[in-house]
């Protein structure tokens, strides 16, 4: 049943990518966000390597288009932590280590904002985007 469920997922999501670039121009924090989106379905099916390069791109996306302290990017550098902690055994790349050292360092700095992860979906909410 979820197999079912995640298949609709990615489809729908990948339709709408399209439609972002078109309206948005290639470069738009949506479109990181739904390969972010897409990243976190292929890490539900166990497809590591490609949940590894979307959420590279979708991260890459994301900050340049809003940067590394919007709490969308936060948002998706929780999700790739809670990736790599849960396959220890996967060498990520370095672009995604760099990801998850520069929220740490960005934490350390600004001090966390977000005590939990449902701080920062609170923080979502109130994002204008």
């Amino acid at each position: 049943r979820l197999g079912g469920r995640l298949d609709e997922a990615d489809g729908l999501v990948r339709q709408t990518l399209p439609v972002f670039d078109e309206a948005m121009g290639r470069e738009n924090w949506r479109s990181g966000y739904g390969l972010v989106q897409l990243a976190r379905i292929a890490r539900d099916r166990g497809r590591r390597r490609e949940s590894e390069s979307l959420y590279t791109r979708g991260l890459a996306m994301l900050e340049r288009t809003v940067g590394a302290a919007h709490p969308r990017t936060r948002l998706a550098v929780t999700e790739l932590t809670a990736l790599r902690e849960a396959y220890p055994a996967f060498d990520f790349t370095t672009e995604l280590e760099r990801f998850i050292n520069q929220q740490r360092e960005l934490e350390r700095r600004l001090g966390s904002r977000y005590a939990s992860d449902s701080d920062l979906a609170s923080a979502l909410a109130e994002v204008p985007f």
